[in-house]
């Protein structure tokens, strides 16, 4: 059932991947920060209700921290009613500044590790940030490289039944 699958509007599905694309420093992380904190606390996004679900956020290019400190300032400014609980977001990031700290999802065993992670946190939202970073690529755009890549992330949404959004 469509409506059983919808975690924000039409923008975030179960079992789908949705790509958001745009020029260097256009705002895609902050607008998707803002998503994945309204879906973690099922608030309205920008008028659109979003069912409540666990949300990771794989942040690929920045350390855990400065990706915590960048959504707490989300939080801070956010539409959603802020309050002191700790972000309901899983977090994990690069272990240095653009390098990851997890197995990329196009290493053998990353798509098998974040299934992993997904089950065992019950997360029904994965934000990739950027889904460029998150393989082992050589050229972006390379259309072969590319439809793999966006394979193994549809694979990451059915098998889980989780919503991908990558950046």
């Amino acid at each position: 059932d469509i409506v059983e699958r919808r975690i924000c509007a039409d923008l975030a599905m179960r079992g789908d991947v949705t790509v958001i694309s745009g020029p260097a420093k256009l705002g895609k992380s902050t607008v998707l920060g803002h998503l994945g904190l309204c879906a973690a606390r099922g608030a309205e996004f920008f008028g659109w209700p979003c069912r409540q679900t666990p949300v990771a956020y794989f942040d690929v290019e920045n350390q855990a921290h400065d990706t915590k400190a960048k959504l707490e300032k989300i939080n801070r400014g956010a539409l959603v009613e802020s309050d002191d609980r700790p972000l309901p977001i899983f977090m994990l990031g690069a272990e240095k500044a653009g390098r990851p700290s997890k197995p990329m999802l196009g290493d053998e065993l990353g798509a098998d590790q974040y299934l992993l992670f997904i089950e065992q946190h019950e997360i029904g939202l994965v934000i990739i940030d950027t889904g460029n970073r998150a393989f082992p690529i050589a050229d972006e755009n390379n259309n072969a490289d590319v439809r793999r890549q966006m394979l193994v992330f549809a694979q990451v949404a059915q098998e889980a039944n989780v919503a991908v959004i990558v950046v």
